[in-house]
């Protein structure tokens, strides 16, 4: 299952799995991992759609497969559906989202060009952020040439890691 979503051979991938009688939770999360990761064709869309199926299930998912969600959302461009499922994170499974589930909700707000919500949203984490979140605004900066933000995120990647040479690269393709 993992070879085949690895590979981009998703008709394989889904095949492998619909041949599993009971799926368990990593299986889920590998078929769910490989939509998410092969953008074309709307294959992110089936993320939603078997992660419904996987609820119907009874399989409670775990972070690792919020965060497969998240991502999908983020590659889609679907903020709402990405910013409803963050919060199912902690309100339907109690649960309380990880500086990588923000991570990919700031992903999907930066890809959009919705940059200041993406800040804010990186300013009001509970939870420190790492040079990770930095990096994924900074990376969004870049796209929408934002020096200003791009300016403020490299300035905490900075701090947090002062030798971390792709983040200056980065910074300095937003100028």
């Amino acid at each position: 299952l993992q070879m085949y979503g690895r590979c981009g051979s998703l008709e394989d991938a889904l095949k492998i799995f619909g041949q599993i009688r009971k799926p368990n939770l990593i299986s889920w999360n590998t078929l769910l991992q490989a939509l998410s990761e092969n953008g074309e064709n709307n294959r992110p869309l089936e993320v939603l759609s078997l992660f419904h199926r996987l609820n119907l299930q009874g399989t409670r998912p775990q972070m690792i497969t919020f965060a497969i969600v998240l991502t999908a959302c983020s590659r889609l461009g679907m903020i709402e559906q990405g910013w409803n499922q963050f919060f199912s994170t902690a309100c339907d499974y109690g649960s309380l989202p990880t500086s990588r589930h923000y991570s990919c909700l700031i992903d999907a707000f930066g890809r959009v060009g919705r940059l200041s919500e993406a800040e804010q949203l990186l300013q009001s984490m509970p939870v420190p952020a790492d040079v990770v979140v930095w990096k994924t605004l900074l990376g969004a900066c870049r796209i929408h040439n934002n020096a200003e933000c791009g300016a403020r995120a490299m300035e905490n990647i900075a701090k947090l890691d002062p030798h971390n040479a792709a983040s200056f690269v980065l910074m300095a393709n937003t100028l």
